[in-house]
């Protein structure tokens, strides 16, 4: 979760994007308080306290010192999303064996990767508020991309009948880590029960692994009344239900001041009180949730062949749109500035009631699939846009580069 602290702002991302183009999404007052932002998680879960974290306490020591965190946490995603021309193309019969192999493979460098970027920030000496953005930036585009893999390697993507199921999956794991950095944002420390992310792409690994050994036909002939979404389920059920607690007890904690007590010694209510309680954020942010799980919903439950025509437009579409309001609470988390409205959902909303006037009158005067495909460009640009643009204002205010190191410290290594 860190970068290097080179002094040099010629390489600024800033410099790279012409004028026209560039827009301050961070206040000053945002960019002010960078210097101030400290990172704080808690992880009670024991898989991660008593077997992984001991492992990447030891396998980090094998990167160099000039290697720059945020490469390595780039380099496991790149490595997490080859897997995707291959996923994409599985029919309704499930991927083979070799492909639940290296799926676990690709996961499993992913998850390394992700968990020994903070070591190697913090044995360099390196953190920086910039390091959360990249690190939960990529873990926002790979949530998605993890339900999306679940469903097409089980190959109950393309199912017209599983499509409220498949929505109700997406909907649970999306919102479960949505939820963990809303609940960030105010009470300032990330908090996670024994079942975290770890465990759950822990789970996902043994599965895809199994399967690939035994083969999806033999877990066909094996388990009575064989359902594909049931079991691929079985990866990340856990995270299912604890999305449900986190949501209930979140909404309940904010909005009825249930007195839990944060790292600073405040309750949620006071934290809220001081930060955002004059521009209603908390409210804007859950109400930007529920909007893309409603439109996730409409899109993808009602009239599946729609989507099932055009896929590729549509899975863009989901992972960039909920990578963007993601990224706008991680970046408003590490500025502490006020939520705005986030312009790129609104094409999006405006799909949805295009396709919910459909459903009333079966009449549409657009094809659906070309509107499809240009919001997906539009979410594309403005995603690309907001991301570089954030990313070139704390560059430019902290003088640092995001993808190299050089002038590092070494420091103990990390425990």
């Amino acid at each position: 979760m860190g970068i290097h602290e080179s002094r040099d702002p010629s390489k600024s991302i800033s410099n790279f994007v012409p004028k026209i183009l560039q827009y301050n999404y961070i206040s000053n007052d945002g960019l002010n308080r960078l210097d101030k932002y400290v990172y704080n998680s808690q992880h009670f879960g024991y898989l991660e306290n008593y077997v992984f974290h001991p492992l990447w306490n030891r396998f980090v020591n094998m990167f160099p010192l000039w290697l720059a965190p945020n490469t390595i946490t780039f380099t496991g995603f790149i490595i997490f999303l080859s897997q995707f021309p291959s996923t994409f193309f599985v029919g309704l019969d499930g991927a083979p064996s070799w492909l639940f192999f290296y799926s676990a493979f690709t996961m499993m460098i992913y998850q390394w990767s992700d968990g020994c970027d903070g070591k190697q920030a913090r044995r360099t000496n390196s953190s920086s508020p910039l390091g959360q953005l990249v690190d939960h930036g990529i873990d926002a585009f790979s949530c998605p991309i993890i339900c999306l893999y679940i469903q097409l390697l089980f190959g109950v993507f393309y199912m017209p009948e599983r499509s409220l199921e498949n929505c109700i999956f997406f909907i649970g794991t999306t919102s479960a880590f949505y939820l963990s950095n809303w609940s960030k944002r105010y009470t300032e420390l990330f908090t996670f029960l024994f079942f975290d992310a770890t465990e759950g792409e822990f789970l996902y690994q043994i599965v895809c692994f199994s399967i690939g050994v035994v083969g999806l036909d033999y877990v066909k002939q094996m388990i009575p009344g064989y359902d594909l979404l049931r079991i691929s389920i079985l990866c990340y059920c856990p995270s299912t239900f604890y999305n449900c607690y986190l949501y209930i007890s979140m909404v309940y904690n904010f909005f009825q001041g249930y007195p839990v007590v944060t790292n600073t010694g405040k309750t949620i209510k006071q934290v809220i009180s001081y930060k955002e309680k004059r521009n209603f954020g908390p409210v804007k942010e859950i109400l930007t949730l529920t909007s893309f799980q409603l439109c996730v919903f409409i899109l993808y439950g009602f009239e599946p062949h729609l989507h099932i025509q055009c896929p590729l437009p549509n899975i863009i579409l989901m992972i960039l749109l909920f990578s963007h309001i993601t990224h706008h609470v991680i970046v408003d988390d590490i500025t502490s500035q006020p939520t705005g409205i986030i312009w790129a959902c609104i094409p999006t909303y405006l799909l949805t009631i295009y396709k919910l006037r459909n459903l009333y009158n079966n009449r549409m005067y657009i094809s659906y699939n070309f509107y499809c495909n240009l919001n997906a460009v539009y979410i594309m640009l403005f995603w690309l846009h907001y991301v570089i643009n954030c990313s070139g204002q704390i560059t430019e205010k902290l003088q640092i580069h995001v993808f190299t190191l050089r002038n590092y410290k070494k420091v103990n290594t990390p425990k």
